[in-house]
């Protein structure tokens, strides 16, 4: 398995990209995962937002009518998740144009003296996965690397990144830290004597809200910040 922290320049440089078409060649798709360095930062960004939702809500319900507080914050966080979410489109973009337009001939190399090494082992590379092309010529099989590239790792990013704007797992994640907290608030009432049945009705409220229903917004937000990436 391969694990790729991705930056802007990592499709640049000539030996990176060697190296994970070289494994694209001899693994599948799947045994590849991509983690561009803006995801975490989005997810932990996120996860602490919940944190300071629950937080003011605690400490603004105090003073305020629990119902219009808990409504602003979560207005105020979804225009913040909004903003994240369309960063990371722009992000998924900028990659796409990237692997759309990618050539190796384009890649920059620390040390040019390797270039001719590293051209001659992607040749080899190429003749050996594809034995059934004609790739006599070093020119055709550096085109057949391009093509390789341009197929196979979009379909390595989207089985990384998820059919929605992040994996659902990440998502469900984020959910559960943002309303997990005040279902183990309402099932602390059993040592007090709530009711099973009480109990059984907070968790069929709660599950459903952070497994389908927020992951449903989140997907939804998703997609409206992918709308008119070309404005700003």
């Amino acid at each position: 398995h391969m694990l790729v922290v991705y930056t802007d320049v990592y499709l640049q440089k000539l030996w990176t990209v060697y190296e994970v078409a070289s494994f694209l060649c001899l693994h599948a798709n799947d045994r590849m995962t991509v983690i561009p360095v803006i995801c975490p930062t989005i997810l932990i960004m996120v996860l602490l937002l919940g944190w300071v939702r629950n937080v003011l809500t605690l400490i603004m319900d105090m003073y305020v009518d629990g119902m219009y507080v808990d409504g602003a914050v979560k207005l105020i966080m979804s225009f913040i998740v909004l903003r994240s979410l369309r960063q990371w489109a722009r992000e998924k973009g900028a990659i796409d144009a990237r692997l759309q337009n990618f050539t190796v001939r384009r890649c920059t190399c620390a040390s040019e003296e390797d270039r001719p090494v590293v051209y001659r082992n992607i040749a080899a590379l190429m003749r050996a996965t594809l034995p059934d092309v004609d790739l006599t010529d070093d020119d055709n099989a550096l085109d057949a690397f391009d093509n390789l590239v341009r197929a196979d790792l979009p379909l390595a990013l989207s089985s990384s990144f998820g059919k929605t704007v992040m994996p659902y797992k990440y998502i469900a994640a984020v959910m559960t830290s943002w309303d997990g907290p005040w279902l183990l608030d309402r099932l602390a009432g059993l040592h007090n004597g709530m009711p099973i049945m009480d109990a059984m009705r907070w968790a069929l409220y709660y599950l459903p809200i952070c497994f389908s229903i927020l992951p449903l917004f989140i997907h939804a937000f998703g997609r409206i910040s992918s709308c008119f990436l070309h404005l700003r």
